[in-house]
């Protein structure tokens, strides 16, 4: 097994854990978990949930765990507001969590759950090719 596919494996245990400490402590097998978040990117009038990494990374961590732990659904709301304001609505309870980075200030106010979900990449930009133009691509000198 590649090492970076034992990463992802881990990265999954991990969030798995963590998030049900957080969420499934207090929750009814009968009832589902109803997990509150705020639209994810800025929204446009062709913008689907589904299709965002975060939202099916949180779909895939809540499904691992919906067996043992009872059914959930995620809300979204659609509107796009700042990350501030996104934490406000957190610290009130409006929402359930929200995915960003933390610092000592954010860890006063909020519990993080330390899982590197970009692991480390967040904030660069990565050129991504078709495997089949790599010899076309690896030609290129200047």
């Amino acid at each position: 097994m590649k090492v970076s596919q034992k990463l992802k494996i881990a990265l999954i245990l991990c969030m798995i854990i963590g998030f049900s400490f957080l969420f499934f402590a207090n929750v009814s097998a009968k009832e589902p978990l109803i997990i509150k978040i705020r639209s994810l990117s800025k929204t446009s009038s062709n913008y689907i949930p589904s299709k965002e990494y975060k939202y099916q990374l949180l779909q895939l961590i809540l499904g691992k765990t919906e067996d043992t732990e009872g059914p959930f659904r995620i809300e979204l709301e659609k509107d796009w507001v700042t990350q501030a304001r996104n934490l406000q609505l957190v610290k009130q309870g409006y929402l359930s969590l929200i995915m960003t980075m933390t610092s000592k200030e954010r860890e006063q106010d909020f519990h993080p759950i330390r899982i590197p979900v970009f692991k480390g990449m967040y904030g660069y930009r990565l050129a991504i090719i078709n495997r089949n133009d790599q010899k076309m691509f690896s030609a290129i000198k200047t």
